[in-house]
């Protein structure tokens, strides 16, 4: 039950629940990272930080408390203790994807492309509190200037069949639902995925990698959509040549960059 209040982000429940859980077993290394977890994303990082300290204490080889305590580091701005705390992770498991794409970003090492498997784990862990956390606290506009962009050129009714690349929870679809014949979306994230179902906005979803899907499915969409998706993705000349050559429609392709 603890962690399914975790999982849907009822992170008050969920501390009181392994508060219970570590008053019945406390010597339960896994309860006391877990409960780390709804601590951080309750706002108290500090606590969190002594749950996955005690955790790793207890268990030495606890590779996910380890990668807690680097992300605590990281997310704090104490990069060389994060990284230290990264190659800890990596002793333990030398082809942990998370640890090996962090160390090598706080390293200044480019990569291609961030590993599926980090990607894909940080937005299952982000999609309960998701699009508050974006429309709140971030006054996240993209969605709205993509429509934007779109109508000064297109007849409401003219989109006919979109594809959403890196759909999330749905929000570009919120925008441009009723102007399209057909919308499908595509995702890593099965927990997002479920979010964006709930909204009903989609004729058709799946889940897996973006650039293998371009490369491999039919593409019969007349518009290809990528909101905040590209820095997540690196390398992006197999995701243009899959648009220009593979499309059976003259479809374009709408996306947004980040400017740092």
């Amino acid at each position: 039950k603890a962690l399914t209040e975790l999982a849907k982000g009822n992170y008050k429940s969920a501390i009181s629940l392994y508060t219970d859980i570590l008053k019945i077993t406390p010597d339960n290394p896994e309860a006391k990272n877990n409960m780390g977890m709804a601590l951080q994303e309750a706002g108290s990082l500090e606590a969190a930080f002594q749950k996955y300290k005690q955790a790793a204490e207890q268990k030495p080889d606890y590779v996910e408390a380890h990668i807690n305590i680097a992300n605590v580091f990281k997310n704090k701005g104490d990069f060389d203790s994060a990284r230290k705390a990264y190659e800890v992770v990596l002793k333990l498991n030398a082809n942990q994807a998370e640890a090996k794409h962090l160390f090598a970003a706080l390293s200044g090492i480019t990569t291609p492309t961030a590993p599926k498997e980090y990607v894909e784990k940080l937005f299952d862990q982000y999609a309960a509190k998701f699009e508050k956390m974006l429309t709140e606290q971030l006054e996240y506009q993209i969605p709205k200037l993509i429509h934007q962009k779109l109508f000064k050129n297109i007849e409401p009714d003219g989109l006919s069949k979109v594809l959403d690349l890196g759909c999330g929870t749905g929000l570009v679809g919120q925008e441009i639902k009723g102007f399209c014949s057909s919308l499908h979306g595509i995702d890593l994230s099965q927990s997002m995925l479920l979010k964006a179902a709930e909204k009903n906005l989609y004729d058709k979803l799946y889940r897996g990698d973006i650039v293998e899907f371009l490369s491999l499915e039919p593409l019969d969409f007349d518009f290809f959509i990528a909101a905040d998706v590209f820095i997540y993705l690196g390398e992006l000349s197999e995701l243009f040549r899959s648009i220009r050559m593979r499309t059976s429609r003259p479809g374009k392709l709408i996306f947004s960059t980040e400017h740092t």
